[in-house]
């Protein structure tokens, strides 16, 4: 369950949700006050299930050519993330990386991706987890209503090969379904219906169609209220 309250004028989006693990969340984000592309968020989480907690802070910033996102998770390490993209004429390269302060100054993850983007395609290739996977992913908007998307990856030290497919297809203005299967047999489906101005509901469900007689699916339900 996800509720969500915007005010447009002041650039600032606050946003709570409680999901069926009993994860409690909020988040805060002002966008566009400061400097145009300047956006910066705070939120915090509370498990109930397990007694956890959790609270970051993050900045980040877009442009026409460049884009930045950096956060610090405070009560896990702390931990800094931080990853930048520039791109020209379609052409993307990103850098991701990762540090844990208690671990010392070495880097605990870097990836790295190149892409070619369009508005009706595109195609990207990743290398991640400290370079150990190898990934390729492509985009096609076919029309108005249909757009689907691959993605197929391979991990070096175990040899394992994993892909997944999605699909959205938009009825009209107010109601659009998503579905996705991958190579473990996991089906997604959802459904997102705007109500009226402001209000939208969304179904979504992970069957998983290896182990249909046993309990490993999942339901959700959220409500997105924009004022």
């Amino acid at each position: 369950m996800k509720f969500e309250r915007k005010e447009k004028a002041r650039g600032l989006t606050i946003s709570e949700s409680w999901d069926t693990a009993n994860n409690i969340k909020v988040n805060l984000e002002l966008a566009d006050t400061l400097t145009k592309g300047l956006k910066l968020t705070a939120g915090g989480g509370f498990s109930l299930q397990k007694g956890s907690k959790e609270t970051k802070v993050g900045v980040e910033y877009n442009d026409a050519n460049i884009a930045s996102k950096n956060s610090l998770d405070l009560f896990k390490g702390p931990a800094i993330t931080s990853d930048f993209v520039v791109g020209r004429d379609g052409i993307l390269f990103g850098v991701e990386t990762g540090l844990d302060v208690s671990r010392g100054t070495s880097p605990t993850k870097y990836n790295f991706a190149l892409g070619y983007s369009l508005p009706e395609y595109a195609i990207a290739c990743h290398l991640s987890n400290k370079t150990d996977t190898v990934s390729a992913s492509y985009f096609h908007k076919v029309s108005y209503a249909v757009e689907a998307g691959g993605k197929a990856s391979w991990e070096r030290k175990s040899d394992n090969i994993h892909f997944e497919f999605g699909t959205k297809y938009t009825v009209d203005k107010d109601l659009f379904m998503k579905a996705k299967i991958d190579s473990h047999g996991r089906l997604g489906l959802g459904l997102t219906q705007t109500l009226r101005p402001g209000v939208k509901v969304n179904f979504a469900g992970v069957l998983d169609t290896a182990k249909l007689g046993e309990n490993t699916h999942r339901v959700g339900l959220g409500l997105t209220l924009e004022a």
